[in-house]
C-alpha cells in the first residue's frame, strides 16, 4: 500500500500547528553570551541558580549574560525557570537582572559598572548577569 504525499504533508501541518498552540500561550527565545568563549564551565544544577538583587560583595566571576525575549503572557516562573536552566548551562552559582523592561522582576541592577562600556540590550528582552562564586 502506498501512502498518500498529500496526507502526509497534511499530517505534518497539523502537528506543527498543534505544537504551536500548545506552546503559543508565552513563549520566549533564550540566548546566552559567554563573557568568554574560550572558557568551558562544568553545567549547574538550574534548581541551585540563586536570583539575587545585585551584584554580590564577596568575590565572583561574571561568566555571561542571558537574554531573553518573553511573550506577554509569560509568568515571572516561567521566565525566571528558563533564565535559571540557561545559567546552569553557562556553569554559573547565580544571577541579577540588568534589564527587565516588562517589570517581572522588582529589582533590577543597573549596568554597566562605573568605568564599564554601556551595553546594547534589545529594547523589549529581560537580561540577567551569570556569576560564578570563586
Amino acid at each position: 500500500m502506498r501512502s498518500n504525499p498529500l496526507f502526509a504533508l497534511a499530517h505534518a501541518v497539523l502537528v506543527t500547528l498543534a505544537g504551536i498552540a500548545v506552546a503559543g500561550c508565552s513563549s520566549t527565545q533564550t540566548h546566552t553570551h559567554p563573557q568568554n568563549a574560550a572558557v568551558r564551565n562544568a553545567g549547574t544544577d538550574a534548581t541551585r541558580i540563586e536570583l539575587i538583587p545585585w551584584a554580590p560583595p564577596k568575590q565572583y566571576e561574571r561568566l555571561g549574560e542571558v537574554v531573553m525575549e518573553t511573550s506577554p503572557k509569560a509568568t515571572r516562573l516561567e521566565v525566571e525557570s528558563k533564565l535559571q536552566q540557561a545559567a546552569a548551562d553557562l556553569g554559573g552559582h547565580a544571577m541579577y537582572i540588568v534589564s527587565d523592561p516588562g517589570h517581572h522582576f522588582p529589582t533590577v541592577e543597573v549596568d554597566p559598572a562605573p568605568g564599564e562600556p554601556a551595553p546594547n540590550y534589545p529594547a523589549d528582552a529581560i537580561v540577567a548577569v551569570v556569576i560564578r562564586y570563586k
